[in-house]
């Protein structure tokens, strides 16, 4: 059964990207906050609109937004987006279940597992992803450059005089252990994350699955330290829009980390071996989550929600989340 308000969704569907930018922003006008731990509803729904990664992702969160008829719709909408997109990306973000890089370990051969590769790209296991992404990535951190230390143990790299060593990671844009199968059992629960992760990205779904997102272009090779800032939304990448140097990006910070000297303003990714560039798509829908995030104000409440979920791959459906998020909201609202 379609839900009654699915005429007036259609009704919206026809109206251009021009008005909607008109429209959205006066429908927020409207929305009175009755209690102090929903004042953020409107100005985070308003950043999911500017910062939606695609016209069609655009439209998608405007309609929503204008089908509302009361308040409390407003703000379920945004628990919705809250639970269901963001907050599970934020929860999620950076956790690929570690390799093991004992120094007994052998070395990989890095030509078998190009080659293996090139041949049949969806047969690769998770071992040799890390090997593809790092010999992209040239085994250094696409940010700092510094060269990965188990790398030049094993010897698939070599250390130059002037190099800095590190431990790099291979980090997936699109959280690996959201995947079904991954590291938790509830599908239901992950189906409704992709969902809207598509709808909003403008991704099509079928593309979310574990051969896609375990691939070389849902991966960048990371220094720990910006491993672990990137799956808190804390750093992002943007393209430059400089033609004369494809798929380099600028290098955006969060918070307190802009404060430390000599970071990076931009990273370039080049493929190797045949191994393919991160997609553009996935890095702009990190970014946009990034933006969302912090534009909004939610950085915090996440954080505290993050807390006392830390133990949990992805948000539970029985209530308890909801809780925590009101817990969280008005500890902020009194500060």
């Amino acid at each position: 059964m379609e839900p009654p308000n699915s005429e007036l969704r259609a009704q919206l569907k026809l109206i251009s990207l021009e008005e909607l930018r008109t429209m959205v922003p006066q429908k927020l006008a409207t929305y009175q906050a009755n209690d102090p731990i929903k004042e953020r509803t409107a100005p985070f729904l308003q950043a999911l609109f500017d910062f939606a990664p695609t016209a069609a992702g655009q439209q998608t969160v405007a309609v929503d937004i204008l089908a509302c008829a009361t308040n409390d719709s407003l703000e379920k909408l945004a628990d919705r987006y809250l639970y269901n997109l963001i907050a599970p990306i934020r929860a999620a973000g950076g956790r690929t279940p570690p390799l093991s890089e004992h120094p007994s370990r052998p070395a990989p051969d890095s030509d078998a597992i190009v080659n293996s590769y090139l041949a049949e790209p969806l047969k690769c296991d998770r071992s040799a992803i890390r090997e593809l992404v790092l010999r992209r990535d040239n085994y250094r951190c696409v940010v700092n450059g510094r060269v990965d230390a188990n790398s030049i143990q094993a010897g698939t790299t070599e250390w130059q005089p002037g190099d800095d060593y590190t431990t790099v990671e291979n980090v997936h844009i699109l959280p690996f252990s959201l995947v079904p199968g991954s590291e938790q059992r509830n599908h239901h629960r992950t189906g409704a994350i992709w969902h809207e992760i598509s709808a909003f990205s403008g991704i099509p779904l079928d593309e979310l699955t574990r051969g896609n997102i375990d691939r070389p272009e849902n991966c960048i090779a990371l220094d720990h330290m910006f491993y672990k800032w990137f799956g808190e939304l804390s750093i992002w990448f943007e393209p430059t829009g400089d033609s004369r140097k494809p798929n380099t990006y600028t290098v955006h910070y969060w918070g307190r980390i802009n404060l430390l000297p000599g970071l990076p303003d931009t990273a370039s990714f080049v493929s190797r071996s045949g191994v393919p560039v991160p997609d553009p798509r996935y890095l702009a829908l990190h970014a946009a989550c990034a933006k969302v995030v912090h534009q909004s104000g939610v950085a915090e409440i996440l954080d505290k929600i993050l807390e006392d979920l830390e133990q949990k791959t992805v948000l539970s459906s029985d209530g308890s989340a909801a809780h925590l998020l009101h817990h969280a909201l008005a500890m902020i609202a009194v500060q």
